[in-house]
């Protein structure tokens, strides 16, 4: 299972200028390798983004995230 939220900000009011924050967080189970060894696992996320066009034509984006994963047995 797992959640994930977004939120855009598009600060000049048009569709191409906007920062932009998103998170998550979810959990799960997997098998380690061919046993019947079931490992718990839980994660989250996190990131942000820019865009800004100068020209019709030219423009940056940048964004940056960071993620982690942590299991144990069950």
């Amino acid at each position: 299972m797992s959640h994930k939220a977004l939120a855009r900000y598009y600060y000049l009011g048009n569709g191409d200028d906007y920062a932009q924050f998103s998170g998550g967080f979810g959990r799960g189970a997997e098998f380690i390798g061919n046993t019947n060894v079931v490992r718990d696992t839980r994660n989250h996320a996190f990131g942000f983004e820019f865009q800004k066009y100068f020209t019709d034509h030219w423009g940056v984006n940048a964004s940056v995230g960071y993620g982690d994963e942590a299991g144990g047995q069950v």
